[in-house]
């Protein structure tokens, strides 16, 4: 795999050329002291004040600036004949910054944060990593506190009323819709792209948790041509054309003309 040495943010979209040359010149201090706190990335005190000021800017949103790096990756593993586009969810935990927990949401367990969905490309024969495709950033909304002196009995038409509205929404609103989403953005990076000379066309197969074991996925699977789904199976489906049902079906005997690392991700994924 090539090396991703051209700094991506020179092609960022923030309507403001002062703002993408910006872009470049944090890119080039984090990549040299990534992981460290700003205050040491930065050499003086001007250059970390406009970093806050960049951060806090309206214009650079998530999504700007992760885009530029998401076309590069598409761009640099084109041409690849198999690439796995593996999703997953991390909860980001801020519980501790009380300052700051009117702007984020809910994670469970008490936490307190951001949600970030990511889909990482992977090479199926190594398992190396070839760079993120797509992101996802989000908070959910505080539930409103129930009110005072309620009774068990309110609780519960109150409860009953929540997941009554909560199973209408449409499914753009849901939280589920990222598994969809992912396969749409991801798909999308590859369209249009220019055929490398002696190159293929890349396969893009997408690895969702159980949660992408929904209709929606396989719905959009089977519009778009050369790409496929691996989903961690949540329901044993009926097979069509077959007298059996889906974990019935998969076998490690079935799975030996596959390629190694998706061999490991189906044993994982659907045979327990």
């Amino acid at each position: 795999m090539k090396l991703l040495e051209a700094n991506p943010y020179r092609n960022c979209d923030l309507g403001d050329k002062r703002l993408t040359d910006r872009a470049v010149l944090i890119a080039e201090a984090l990549k040299v002291k990534y992981g460290h706190p700003l205050s040491e990335i930065f050499q003086s005190a001007s250059d970390l004040k406009r970093g806050y000021e960049f951060f806090s800017n309206p214009k650079t949103t998530f999504n700007k600036l992760t885009q530029p790096s998401f076309k590069q990756t598409a761009q640099e593993i084109y041409g690849i004949p198999i690439v796995l586009a593996v999703g997953d969810t991390t909860y980001l935990d801020y519980k501790k910054i009380l300052e700051k927990r009117d702007d984020y949401g809910p994670t469970g367990n008490g936490g307190n944060g951001l949600i970030l969905h990511s889909s990482l490309a992977l090479d199926p024969d190594f398992g190396q990593p070839l760079g993120l495709l797509w992101e996802k950033l989000w908070h959910r909304q505080h539930k409103a506190s129930p009110p005072p002196g309620e009774t068990s009995t309110a609780k519960k038409k109150r409860l009953k009323k929540e997941r009554l509205i909560a199973k209408n929404r449409a499914f753009k609103e849901k939280e589920s819709y990222r598994w969809v989403e992912a396969f749409q953005k991801v798909n999308k990076l590859f369209k249009g792209l220019e055929m490398p000379d002696g190159g293929l066309l890349s396969r893009v197969i997408h690895v969702f948790d159980r949660e992408g074991d929904i209709a929606e996925v396989f719905a959009l699977q089977r519009k778009n041509k050369n790409t496929g789904v691996l989903v961690r199976a949540a329901h044993n489906r009926c097979l069509s054309g077959e007298s059996s049902y889906l974990w019935e079906y998969v076998t490690v005997k079935n799975l030996k003309s596959l390629p190694y690392t998706i061999q490991c991700l189906l044993r994982h994924h659907v045979v327990e």
